[in-house]
């Protein structure tokens, strides 16, 4: 009797346990990013809020974007108004049309209240759900999303990893410190604003492209987009300055990555 007992406590606590654990999907976006005037946008960066994972939209204004089954928070970079867009994704969204104009600005506004908000959780979002084991089915067997149910393909049969290879896609990105947001206090808390930029009022993002090494060494660093010569120079030093980071991962294995962050600078009143 004791034994039945000890056995379906002993069930009932990994059920518990099982049921704990959130079990994530993902979809793959197509999205468009277009002005004021319906022209596609180029060359535009798109990230998950508060961290450098994302990607650039091309010269039709496409950019492709997997998503988790969380509301996460994106960040739009346009380079013509200079201004930080704020895009609330939420799990129910499988397509993104995202014009630039007043309307979205307004949206834009309201979104950033709600990311001081819960900063915490969008983090929490993007980072559990990127390095689950999910995302790494969805990479590698082509998970597919029909209604809310989930159907894994076949698995895909791959070349085998080239660890001399720079890859660009990975299942695990490169990563400075424990978390997204590591790099953006590394950033606060080093950052020497160079005191010509300052008196000029010059002010902007600087996005830096760069390789990680296996062995997380940084190489290739190199000035991917500048907005003034000194500021160019404080943002290559801090990311010289950031030791070693966290390699890629592909096929459980740790590759080089070609890779870019950002620097943004901005003179506090």
């Amino acid at each position: 009797m004791k034994y039945h007992i000890a056995l379906l406590m002993l069930l009932s606590s990994l059920l518990a346990v099982a049921q704990q654990r959130h079990v994530y999907k993902f979809r793959t976006i197509i999205g468009t990013v277009v002005d004021k005037s319906n022209q596609p946008v180029g060359d535009c960066t798109l990230l998950f809020a508060g961290t450098g994972i994302g990607s650039t939209t091309d010269a039709k204004g496409h950019f492709t974007f997997h998503f988790p089954d969380v509301p996460v928070m994106l960040t739009l970079y346009y380079r013509v108004d200079k201004h930080k867009y704020f895009i609330k994704v939420n799990p129910d969204l499988n397509t993104l049309y995202i014009k630039i104009d007043q309307a979205t600005f307004d949206l834009s506004e309201r979104n950033i209240q709600d990311w001081n908000k819960n900063k915490s959780i969008y983090d929490e979002n993007v980072s559990q759900s990127i390095q689950s084991e999910e995302f790494y089915e969805y990479v590698h067997h082509g998970q597919k999303r029909i209604d809310r149910d989930v159907i894994i393909d076949e698995p895909v049969n791959e070349p085998p990893i080239d660890t001399n290879r720079i890859y660009t896609s990975v299942e695990v990105v490169p990563m400075f410190g424990e978390s997204y947001t590591d790099w953006n206090k590394f950033v606060q808390a080093n950052l020497k604003y160079p005191e010509k930029a300052k008196k000029e009022s010059t002010q902007g993002r600087v996005i830096m492209s760069f390789v990680v090494e296996r062995d997380g060494r940084l190489t290739n660093l190199k000035i991917a987009r500048g907005i003034d010569p000194d500021l160019d120079k404080e943002a290559l030093r801090l990311l010289q300055s950031s030791g070693r980071w966290k390699p890629a991962r592909r096929g459980g294995k740790a590759v080089r990555c070609a890779y870019s962050s950002m620097v943004e600078f901005v003179i506090q009143n």
